[in-house]
């Protein structure tokens, strides 16, 4: 279940869904908050995947895989030893 927070300095999501809170777009779901962030990376095995938010509670990065409908996530301790930022 979504709730409202105050309003925070950054917006946040949580797969794609936005929530509205004052003049600020915000969504928390059970300890989670995900901030936005936009990056293009390719993956140990060379596939490109593109990043669209860190959670900043568990510290987790989140992302999606090219044909995948879903988002994944990996710990964000380890995502630089599988994955390196490219060009967009």
């Amino acid at each position: 279940m979504y709730r409202a927070v105050g309003l925070l300095s950054t917006t946040a999501m949580r797969h794609g869904l936005w929530v509205t809170a004052g003049f600020l777009r915000v969504a928390i779901m059970d300890n989670e908050i995900i901030v936005p962030f936009e990056m293009a990376c390719r993956d140990s095995h060379g596939v490109v995947v593109r990043v669209t938010g860190i959670d900043t509670v568990n510290h987790r990065v989140i992302f999606r895989r090219p044909g995948y409908p879903h988002d994944c996530a990996y710990p964000r301790r380890d995502f630089g030893t599988k994955f390196k930022k490219v060009q967009a």
